[in-house]
């Protein structure tokens, strides 16, 4: 901990420490982006498997009180 500390103090305020926020900033968005089209992929498959197999029936007429 002391040592990631010392780094940050001795890059305060230089341009090494700009890129390097640079960096992991596009690093969280093409991961979430990929996370994202993943889980929109995997929810389209799970919605052409239940078409398939008949999973629109006819709705229930509703019941009388």
């Amino acid at each position: 901990m002391l040592a990631v500390c010392v780094r940050e103090a001795t890059i305060r305020g230089s341009p090494a420490l700009k890129a390097m926020r640079e960096q992991e900033k596009a690093a969280k968005i093409a991961g979430a982006g990929h996370d994202a089209a993943q889980r929109a992929e995997e929810d389209l498959a799970g919605w052409s498997d239940n078409e398939a197999n008949g999973d629109a029936d006819a709705s229930v007429p509703p019941q009388a009180l």
